[in-house]
């Protein structure tokens, strides 16, 4: 398995870590400067 580079349109700073839960429904993600984006990820909707 290789690295998967996760990135987000409207933040500059890198993600460090995700987490996905045990559903699959939703993906939380840490970013580089503190920020943490919340994923919908059926939707494909995010949220700060």
């Amino acid at each position: 398995m290789f690295p998967i580079r996760l990135s987000h349109g409207q933040s500059k700073s890198p993600i460090r870590q995700a987490a996905m839960s045990l559903d699959g429904s939703t993906i939380l993600s840490c970013c580089e400067d503190g920020t943490i984006w919340r994923w919908d990820a059926v939707a494909m909707d995010y949220s700060k």
